[in-house]
């Protein structure tokens, strides 16, 4: 199944917002925003996972990326499409002891 195009709500590490899909590529390539900031990435349709990098403050911290890996699924009681996985931050938005957090989207 493709990856649906258009706005998710999301959940990370507690903080909500909206995860936005504005194009899935042939070939995979990915792009959109998170958190109204930029992404890249890729959407992997036969292991249903997306990757894909958020870039908060690219040009003048480039340790603020984080990398995201999902993988989308049906909820089987609210009956919509679900992302579900973990995300890794950097430098300024970790420690060394805590680099991995929580995230999931549901389709709005």
């Amino acid at each position: 199944m493709a990856l649906e195009t258009g706005i998710w709500t999301v959940s990370a590490n507690g903080s909500n917002g909206d995860l936005s899909i504005t194009s899935v590529g042939l070939n995979g390539a990915l792009s959109g925003t998170f958190f109204s900031q930029k992404i890249i990435g890729f959407w992997d349709d036969a292991a249903q996972k997306i990757t894909f990098l958020r870039e908060i403050n690219l040009a003048n911290d480039p340790a603020s990326i984080q990398l995201y890996t999902g993988y989308r699924f049906t909820d089987g009681v609210t009956k919509k499409p679900t992302i579900t996985g973990s995300f890794v931050a950097y430098e300024g938005a970790a420690k060394a002891q805590r680099t991995d957090f929580g995230w999931y989207a549901t389709k709005a």
